[in-house]
């Protein structure tokens, strides 16, 4: 029954891209960490600098995402994993069999 559960697990969409989104999520979040220690988001002239706002941004959407669409995609995930063996067909043997 583990490998079933298991072997489900791996085949969901769901989870894949919960997967995906807090990987690119803790990518992002590294790359804009480097980027704001060594450029900042100002220059000293006082003018932004857009790419470093831009990854900002893309940090924020991906965190907002992680946070609210993370614990949705994966209880929707076992959700659907436990339905699933819910309403599953009971094999029923054969009738004349000796396995009672």
């Amino acid at each position: 029954m583990t490998r079933a559960v298991v072997a489900r697990l791996r085949r969901s969409t769901a989870l894949r891209w919960a997967a995906f989104l807090l990987a690119a999520y803790l990518v992002v979040g590294w790359i804009f960490a480097w980027a704001s220690r060594t450029r900042g988001l100002l220059s000293p002239g006082g003018s932004p600098h857009v790419e470093t706002l831009a990854l900002g941004v893309l940090y924020v959407l991906l965190r907002v995402a992680v946070r609210f669409g993370v614990p949705a995609l994966v209880a929707g995930a076992l959700v659907h994993l436990g339905v699933s063996f819910i309403t599953a067909p009971v094999p029923v043997p054969p009738a004349g069999s000796s396995d009672q």
